[in-house]
């Protein structure tokens, strides 16, 4: 079975690429800038005994995101599991976010997905099983102040899935999103102390997440035991109430 995952570099990408290795025979990492992190990935996941490669992609530009994907039905064939992982962040006050900056945005996080995924899909339907899995943001449910395009954009993409996930379900996909909550970054993150005590004290769990949280939920939609789960969003968040 081949899986291929969109977003492969970023910290969440990374760890699902990992996951999914341990138990799938092939997984393609699809990413757009970090050749060396991709170079570093399939060392480590080649050196556990898995396989795994990695194809670089300019997630801006349709005519290379169509030779991307075609790069990697060349590696490994048509995927059966599409992770749609890739997502730029933007923060800070909506009144002050242009719309130079919100376009690219929507570029990387909606229309790349939707775009991997209609070329997925169509695999899939000969092949009469697939899935799609979305990794959104809680954010994109309940939205975050200072994150209100980003927000946005982790929306679109889940109300995409929520639709398409009525389409396809009967050619055996399914579509379903995973929504992480605050995360717990490698280096700097995205919080400053004062703002994670915050967020922490608001989550059941008293902690941030971790990419591994994620993948462990990404890696179950995947398996035989979702097979009946369609067109939901699965909140990864420890019990946030904010």
């Amino acid at each position: 079975m081949v899986i291929a995952v969109t977003g492969a570099t970023g910290f969440i990408g990374a760890e699902i690429c990992r996951a999914m290795a341990a138990t799938h025979d092939t997984v393609v990492g699809i990413y757009r800038c970090s050749e060396d992190r991709a170079r570093a990935l399939e060392r480590e996941i080649g050196d556990a005994g898995n396989k795994f490669r990695s194809v670089r992609c300019d997630l801006t530009d349709p005519a290379a995101l169509h030779q991307g994907y075609q790069e990697m039905k060349n590696i490994a064939g048509p995927p059966a599991v599409m992770v749609l992982a890739a997502g730029s962040k933007l923060r800070g006050s909506a009144l002050l976010t242009r719309q130079d900056a919100v376009r690219p945005l929507f570029d990387v996080n909606v229309a790349a997905q939707i775009e991997f995924a209609r070329l997925s899909l169509k695999e899939m339907i000969k092949a009469g099983f697939g899935r799609i899995i979305v990794v959104g943001s809680r954010a994109g449910l309940f939205g975050f102040p200072g994150q209100a395009a980003y927000a946005a954009s982790k929306a679109a993409l889940a109300g995409w899935a929520a639709s398409v996930s009525g389409e396809v379900g009967n050619y055996g996909i399914t579509v379903n999103v995973v929504a992480p909550g605050a995360m717990k970054e490698a280096g700097d993150g995205i919080y400053d102390e004062r703002e994670q005590a915050m967020i922490i004290e608001r989550i059941g769990c008293r902690r941030l997440g971790t990419p591994e949280d994620v993948a462990a939920a990404v890696a179950f939609l995947a398996s035989s035991g979702a097979s009946y789960i369609n067109g939901v969003t699965l909140p990864v968040d420890g019990g946030a109430r904010f």
